[in-house]
């Protein structure tokens, strides 16, 4: 071996890891093909075993069998199966596509359409966290404006949060007039959803600042938003009428409490509101968030649960406050 020569220690987990990816790399944009090539040669087997046997009774009994329907039998069968596999297929990523594409980023629908289970229809119990936000005084504002400016600043801030949602890989639930509903944790898996929510919030008060200067450079009056997070256990699918109207939605318990935790940012005067479900999930946030201020709020008592829950007030420190 050369003295120029290196040679690097690689562990056997490591190498694993590399040649998975590398036929990764190789095989994945061969993924439809691969499925047609398996099938061809399982026709190619079928037709190859009935070739054989017209020899076999052609050269040892001496007898003569029409080979070209067989053939042509084992040809229909592989060509119809192919033929509705792939449009099958098909017509699965489009209704998925047709579900999904309003509700989350194209990178989560091309996952769900490789992975076609993700996306089950109907309701399932999951952990998922919401996030509702609301914009503060909307009907006095509405008031005081001609409906054609409210609309223009709505259509500004909801396109604008709704790119910031995306980016933080929420599931878009609705808009409920100047309210917005996400959710993390379905309908992929998110082991992380309360922080991607919280990032989320973070990221959408940080842009609204940035278009409260603008609109005031242009003359127009600003507004601010509350958000309230909430982290537990709901059902998530799609609900409503079959052929008629359906939606992919969240319900529950945990989803009235975000909802319940956004009003309270208005008797709190706060920006964002996590309930104890959402602090627990996320740890200890200080440590992992950097400049944020944390406060412990007065309980407060939900409809339908026996016990007072603790809510928290999230202040983003920003650098010269």
């Amino acid at each position: 071996m050369s003295a120029s020569t290196r040679v690097t220690a690689v562990s056997v987990p490591e190498v694993k890891a590399r040649v998975s990816r590398l036929l990764t790399l190789c095989f994945k944009p061969l993924r439809f093909p691969l499925k047609a090539l398996f099938g061809a040669a399982a026709a190619s087997a079928a037709f190859a075993a009935a070739l054989l046997s017209f020899w076999y009774l052609f050269s040892v009994k001496g007898l003569w069998a029409d080979f070209v329907i067989p053939s042509f039998a084992v040809f229909f069968v592989y060509a119809s199966v192919s033929g509705y596999r792939y449009l099958s297929e098909k017509k699965r990523a489009r209704e998925i596509k047709g579900i999904f594409s309003s509700y989350v980023t194209e990178k989560v629908v091309d996952e769900l359409v490789k992975n076609p289970g993700l996306a089950r229809l109907g309701g399932e119990r999951k952990e998922v966290t919401v996030l509702f936000a609301d914009i503060k005084g909307f009907t006095a504002f509405s008031e005081r404006h001609e409906p054609e400016e409210v609309v223009a600043l709505l259509n500004d801030y909801l396109k604008t949060m709704t790119e910031i949602v995306f980016r933080w890989n929420g599931t878009l639930d609705k808009f409920v007039g100047d309210s917005i509903m996400v959710f993390w944790g379905a309908p992929t898996v998110q082991e992380n959803h309360a922080e991607l929510a919280l990032r989320c919030a973070l990221d959408m008060l940080g842009k609204l600042k940035k278009l409260q200067r603008r609109w005031v450079i242009e003359g127009k009056e600003p507004f601010s938003i509350g958000i309230g997070i909430n982290t537990g256990e709901a059902v998530v699918g799609n609900m409503g009428v079959e052929g008629k109207k359906m939606e992919y939605t969240v319900i529950g318990d945990h989803v009235n409490l975000g909802a319940r935790a956004e009003g309270l940012t208005r008797e709190f005067d706060a920006e964002i509101i996590v309930t104890e479900f959402t602090r627990r999930k996320l740890g200890e946030m200080g440590k992992r968030f950097g400049h944020l201020l944390v406060e412990e709020m007065d309980p407060v008592r939900v409809r339908g649960r026996e016990k007072p829950v603790v809510v928290y007030g999230i202040e983003p420190l920003y650098h010269g406050a």
